[in-house]
């Protein structure tokens, strides 16, 4: 009966023992995952949108050459956007149905056993949560000179599943859509009044 207890002991205090190399491999592999579906999915995407790209942004002028305004085509903006989530979420769908493997060397978390042996199937649970937001920005870039940036920034949170650990993964990543730099008078000065 004392082997049995001592043979239970060990098992526990090995596995509670292995719970963050673990969870930190395992949330390490998801994020490495979702940052490589994405990129994927945004070149592809971009790729495909062609000759629209251009027309993200579009700086207005007056009659006499000074810049008026900068206007945005939401509806390409849009586009784009709901395009790369709803593939983004397709994929997600196919990781949690599929899995992904892991080698058992490198849960082991040993440099000498690193991705070698068997591989080991984790799934990304259904996300919990996944939003996007467009963003667009001025910044000055030089004497005379603004950059216009439009990004989209992607959030996801989900939850990778090994048998026996469950990892909460929360994904961050903000790209480029369009970048324009604005050249054009500067007024002399500016006023602002205050009541």
């Amino acid at each position: 009966m004392l082997p049995v207890i001592l043979l239970i002991g060990l098992l526990c205090y090995f596995y509670y023992r292995s719970i963050p190399p673990v969870t930190a491999i395992l949330e390490s592999q998801a994020q490495q995952l979702l940052s490589e579906t994405e990129h994927q999915i945004v070149t592809q995407v971009l790729a495909e949108q062609g000759e629209s790209i251009g027309s993200i942004s579009l700086v207005e002028r007056k009659e006499n050459g000074n810049i008026a305004g900068v206007e945005v085509n939401t509806a390409v903006v849009n586009q784009i956007r709901n395009e790369i989530m709803l593939r983004m979420n397709k994929e997600l769908e196919e990781y949690a149905k599929n899995g992904y493997g892991i080698p058992i060397g490198t849960l082991i978390g040993s440099i000498w056993t690193a991705e070698r042996g068997p591989k080991v199937k984790f799934r990304l649970s259904s996300v919990t949560q996944s939003d996007s937001t467009v963003t667009g920005t001025l910044t000055s870039a030089g004497y005379n000179q603004t950059l216009h940036r439009i990004t989209l920034e992607i959030n996801l949170h989900a939850f990778a599943v090994l048998p026996g650990y469950r990892q909460p993964v929360d994904f961050h990543n903000e790209f480029v859509l369009a970048e324009t730099v604005i050249v054009g008078a500067v007024p002399l000065y500016a006023t602002r009044t205050i009541d």
